[in-house]
């Protein structure tokens, strides 16, 4: 699936909110019936619980991911990660917070934990699932849940002595990921999403995850990015690469003013206009393209307090120019 057409679908009950992935289900040969939907993934929130669920369907899980430095992201550059830690960390942090974290894939039960005397032993125990029939066999309803032997699901809820997991924490942990709630406000392309938004100012995420520290100096960013390129340090706290970041979020800008002029051309205007030292209109002089820069100079020519004034660089100002030609021209 396209990242363009990622499109989670969010549900609220008494009981439960439930995000939900899908992608649609081309009809066979001949067929005119309805457009039918494959749910690739869904996270769940058990309000009563107090658990969360996280499956991603068709997908599998190999044991040796438990070993550190192990990770299945290594050479996919579409997926935020690839360090070899995440799994093995968040599990350890929950643990210590006395939750309970259970991993069901490829067959077995992954269930961590600590054990010795003063509790400083922090293990996995692997225990082979025992078959049953599949809920998702012909004849059975459809309802939403992860088969131990197709599909990785990983369930956070309450430990032995441990409290609920709070509703406020699982919408602390939905918060810093962008695609499961796209604002109407974005303009997402092929390169990155802009998030214009006054809640994603500042803003910086990679891959769909938030980059803690997005600041670069003591500069914070105008508006908001979702960058599909770039890697963080290992501890996922700032972005490796800041000057490809910088070209990254003006091929963002770009981009957004091809697919939707009206609502970034004037905003990206502002940007360079009236806030120069922002982080994200460094490197515009060497980044913005020609195309991009006529649209901006079309743009304040239509502007009424532009008519009579005369624009030119520094190095012209002791130069005399007869003819400035309309960019309409």
């Amino acid at each position: 699936m396209s990242l363009l057409d990622f499109a989670p679908h969010v549900s609220v009950t008494s009981e439960a909110i439930t995000i939900v992935v899908e992608e649609p289900i081309a009809p066979g040969p001949g067929g005119a019936r309805p457009l039918a939907r494959r749910v690739l993934g869904y996270i769940r929130f058990n309000k009563a619980q107090g658990s969360a669920e996280f499956a991603n369907l068709g997908s599998s899980l190999d044991p040796q991911c438990l070993e550190m430095g192990n990770t299945t992201k290594k050479n996919d550059d579409r997926l935020a990660g690839g360090h070899g830690e995440g799994l093995k960390i968040a599990a350890l942090v929950l643990s210590r917070a006395d939750h309970h974290v259970k991993i069901s894939a490829s067959g077995l039960y992954w269930n961590f934990g600590f054990n010795g005397q003063a509790r400083t032993n922090f293990y996995c125990r692997l225990t082979p699932a025992k078959a049953k029939r599949d809920p998702r066999a012909p004849g059975h309803p459809a309802r939403l849940s992860a088969d131990v032997g197709r599909d990785v699901s990983v369930l956070v809820e309450k430990g032995q002595k441990g409290q609920r997991l709070s509703l406020n924490n699982f919408g602390v942990w939905m918060r810093d990921t962008v695609d499961l709630h796209a604002p109407s406000s974005s303009v997402r392309t092929p390169v990155g999403d802009l998030l214009l938004g006054s809640v994603h100012w500042g803003r910086l995420y990679l891959k769909g995850l938030r980059v803690p520290e997005s600041s670069q100096g003591h500069q914070p960013f105008r508006f908001g990015y979702n960058l599909v390129r770039g890697s963080v340090d290992r501890d996922r706290q700032r972005l490796v690469d800041a000057p490809q970041a910088v070209a990254n979020i003006h091929s963002i800008w770009e981009h957004a003013i091809m697919q939707d002029e009206a609502k970034a051309l004037p905003r990206y205007l502002e940007l360079l206009r009236d806030h120069p030292s922002s982080p994200d209109a460094r490197g515009a002089e060497r980044l913005v393209t020609e195309t991009t820069a006529k649209k901006l100079w079309a743009a304040i020519c239509c502007e009424p307090m532009a008519r009579g004034v005369f624009y030119c660089r520094e190095s012209d100002q002791n130069e005399v120019c007869t003819h400035l030609p309309h960019p309409r021209a």
